[in-house]
């Protein structure tokens, strides 16, 4: 989205497992919608490392690149001689993030990891859902998401080291090691005081009565009085001003030891309001809160429309096709490119071949030895 030039390196015929995750955008298995999602703004490479002469083709791309990420486990890079203590010889400017469930150290180093199951190692997953029932996984795949935010990071640092440094380095960017910052607060909790937060549920114990609650229409709304001032205006716009006066609930901790009686008085109140009529009230008296929307709704509300986070992108088989739009879109100087539809598997392979310095009969060669695969223009 900020222009950098991704080159996706896939198995000829194969691609990425996502490409294969349905449901598919018109049916087309070429469309799974989590490659729609994950891919736009890439060019796809296919690339069999297993074959003699892949390596040769791989250190060709390499030499133009200012970053290598892999997501393999540990013993995968360097089988193929492509790991950092390699590459680094011949390309000492290089910045190479690994990106792993488990890290390059540890027990579990040569372990494959994704966010479900790091999710539920490290904790996260404990802490997910309603207190009465087992813990679940979040739909979101929260710690993915911020692993990869991680990683850009640690690569931004590296570059702009690499400026004063004049040497590229490795980056070991591991889930677990995510997860668990993910929850520094939780953590710096029990190992300050040895105690351990319970699943939260719809209520927010830090900040009572902040939770969800169920509106006269039905919807359902999430109300964060995070500070004394914002539980009196909540209070006044319920319509119970002299709650924030009693002695009960004037103060975070009172509110805390009464938070059952006082969550069952903001539950009655709430209930007589609509949702919408509550949230612009709360919102203008500087309450935080939001309606709790369903996907499907939040993507087609007004605001989601003001703010251009539903996108249309030109597509060369749909002739468009739908994404979310680029949070980066607002950078005053920079803002994020216009959006290229996620490759096909392998189209690119070609264009960028001949950009190295390939001839029409090293591509051929190439492609008969299986070490990549001609992509025809989509249709």
């Amino acid at each position: 989205d900020l222009g950098a030039e991704v080159i996706k390196i896939e198995r000829p015929g194969v691609g990425d497992d996502i490409r294969n995750i349905p449901p598919f955008i018109d049916g087309d298995k070429r469309l799974s919608t989590f490659l729609v999602s994950n891919n736009r703004n890439k060019k796809s490479f296919t690339l069999d490392l297993s074959k003699p002469g892949a390596r040769e083709v791989a250190l060709d791309l390499i030499a133009d690149a200012d970053i290598v990420v892999e997501n393999f486990t540990s013993r995968v890079m360097k089988q193929y001689g492509l790991d950092y203590e390699t590459l680094s010889e011949k390309f000492p400017r290089l910045i190479y993030l690994s990106v792993s469930g488990w890290g390059r150290t540890g027990s579990l180093a040569h372990a494959g990891g994704l966010d479900p199951v790091v999710s539920a190692e490290c904790g996260v997953a404990a802490l997910n859902g309603d207190p009465e029932f087992p813990p679940n996984v979040s739909t979101v795949p929260w710690v993915d998401l911020t692993t990869a935010l991680n990683g850009t990071i640690a690569v931004l640092a590296a570059l702009h080291a690499r400026e004063r440094l004049g040497k590229g380095q490795h980056i070991d960017m591991a889930m677990y090691d995510t997860g668990m910052s993910d929850m520094s607060y939780i953590g710096a909790r029990y190992l300050g005081t040895g105690e351990g937060p319970e699943r939260f549920g719809r209520f927010r114990p830090e900040a009572v009565p902040s939770g969800e609650y169920r509106c006269r229409d039905g919807k359902r709304i999430y109300i964060y009085t995070f500070n004394d001032k914002q539980f009196a205006s909540a209070c006044d716009i319920l319509g119970r001003p002299e709650l924030s006066e009693s002695p009960d609930y004037a103060e975070r901790l009172a509110r805390y030891r009464n938070s059952e009686k006082l969550i069952a008085l903001f539950e009655d109140l709430v209930a007589g309001i609509d949702a919408d009529v509550l949230s612009t009230r709360l919102a203008r008296a500087g309450v935080p809160n939001g309606v709790m929307r369903s996907p499907a709704e939040a993507y087609t509300s007004a605001f989601a429309a003001e703010r251009n986070m539903c996108v249309s992108i030109p597509h060369p088989v749909t002739g468009t096709t739908f994404n979310v739009g680029s949070p980066f879109q607002r950078m005053s100087l920079t803002p994020a490119v216009d959006p290229v539809a996620a490759p096909f598997l392998g189209q690119h392979t070609v264009p960028i071949l001949e950009e190295l310095g390939y001839d029409a009969g090293k591509i051929d060669a190439l492609v008969a030895e299986g070490i990549v695969t001609r992509q025809a223009p989509p249709k």
